[in-house]
């Protein structure tokens, strides 16, 4: 097998151009030409035989064609084709994975087709819906029900083995699933979690009592605590500190029903640690240069915030505890799917299963968990992530809220977000913030089903 260096040189070299779209042809591609031209030519002869006249030349009787030997030939190669969004770090994390499955399987190739996040959906959409789309789609599980609903992805429950469902994390499998169908893989847990800098805060804080004393004592020595993000996909989840569900078992938002003034309440109090903005950039900014001891964000960060701070710094901590209902604040969430597509023949969705098989199992997860390359936390119980900053998160992560994959929540975000705004900001009561938001949430569902 070809070494792989030259592909990961021209593959950097690709995505650092930041081109619009990048295609990496990958593979160990033989092509065998064999031709052979046989000529029998008999070259006459002007010498008499002894026992002619000379003029009478000797019967010729062709030579039979020689017998050829078939030349052995290989086994039909497979192409899967693979589209993604992964960073740098990510891919060089799949090329071992793909080199070290082709060491087991050298009848496949690869075709690894990069897009960036904002355009990889819409691209997929138009190529499966005109049968171009490739043999494995790598992407988020909020994608999962609208692909399936549309047919652009298989249900693989009839393929999966009942070993690999016992083996995933319970919360990793509601990324994937509706009902009895499964759409997807979940290759990577994600989520959102509480992150600290320790050299600003020794200790992580048990409670939210606790956490304000400490930032009132920040604020006396020029220091902030946090700037708190409070839009909805950060906020939303903390309802479970009430001790309430956020969603019922159809996905149906319940912060009008039960905990949600209790939940505003907290969002209030949460908003005496620090400055509050809204789905901006700069609590991250803020963090990043050491100006703030605690972030709420997306472990998809997490690189970048080690590179910033430093690895002896960053932690992720546990989320502290509500005292007033006695319950700890939550975070969303959800994981990066692997999807088959659907349109295959038969023979590319056997070889695609078979890799996905790989990827999804242990030796495959295991790869991609090393923090020096993907460093991807393993949805998989049996794979521990390898350092203590992957398994904070992952300990987090699993004790999340599973994010909402179908649900109101884009039309109740804009209500939702309203009423945080005026409690948080302008001290308004959460009981009438609520009622105003649900009034207009009524108004924007009616709207929808209108539509």
């Amino acid at each position: 097998m070809k070494n792989l260096s030259w592909l990961r040189a021209i593959s950097a070299n690709l995505y650092r151009r930041k081109e619009r779209f990048h295609r990496i042809h990958w593979g160990l591609r033989l092509a065998c030409l064999f031709a052979l031209a046989l000529t029998a030519c008999a070259p006459g002869s002007n010498a008499q035989s002894p026992l002619s006249n000379g003029d009478i030349q000797p019967t010729r009787t062709p030579a039979p064609l020689p017998t050829l030997t078939p030349v052995p030939t290989s086994p039909p190669r497979q192409l899967i084709s693979i589209w993604l969004d992964w960073e740098y770090e990510e891919l060089q994390g799949l090329y071992d994975v793909l080199e070290r499955y082709m060491q087991q399987t050298p009848q496949v190739e690869f075709a690894i087709t990069y897009y960036p996040r904002e355009q990889l959906l819409e691209a997929f959409e138009i190529a499966a819906a005109t049968g171009e789309g490739p043999s494995i789609l790598l992407g988020p599980s909020s994608w999962g029900p609208s692909l399936r609903e549309q047919g652009f992805v298989l249900n693989l429950s009839p393929l999966l083995d009942p070993g690999m469902e016992s083996d995933v994390h319970p919360i990793a499998w509601t990324q994937a699933a509706k009902g009895t169908q499964l759409f997807g893989l979940p290759l990577e847990l994600q989520g959102i979690v509480l992150y600290r800098n320790r050299s600003l805060a020794a200790q992580p804080v048990a409670n939210v009592e606790e956490w304000l004393q400490i930032a009132e004592q920040m604020k006396l020595e020029n220091r902030n605590a946090i700037a708190l993000d409070l839009e909805v996909k950060n906020s939303l989840p903390m309802m479970a500190a009430c001790g309430d569900d956020v969603f019922d078992l159809r996905g149906e938002i319940l912060v009008f029903d039960q905990g949600g003034e209790c939940w505003l309440g907290l969002l209030a109090r949460l908003g005496d640690l620090g400055s509050v903005i809204f789905a901006s950039e700069e609590d991250v900014d803020l963090f990043k240069s050491g100006q703030t001891a605690w972030l709420i964000a997306s472990t998809t960060l997490r690189d970048d915030l080690t590179e910033a701070i430093g690895v002896t710094n960053l932690k992720v901590d546990p989320w502290p505890q509500y005292e007033k209902e006695g319950f700890p604040l939550r975070g969303f969430t959800w994981s990066e799917n692997i999807y088959l597509v659907a349109g295959s023949t038969e023979s590319n969705l056997e070889a695609s299963w078979k890799f996905v098989q790989f990827l999804f199992g242990n030796e495959g997860q295991e790869i991609l968990s090393d923090p020096g390359g993907a460093a991807h936390i393993p949805t998989t119980s049996v794979i521990e992530p390898p350092d203590s900053l992957m398994l904070e998160a992952s300990s987090m992560l699993r004790a999340g809220i599973p994010f909402p994959l179908e649900s109101e929540l884009d039309i109740v975000q804009e209500p939702l977000l309203a009423a945080i705004q005026v409690v948080v900001s302008q001290g308004a009561d959460p009981g009438f913030a609520l009622r105003m938001a649900e009034e207009r949430y009524e108004l924007l569902r009616s709207s929808s089903l209108s539509n």
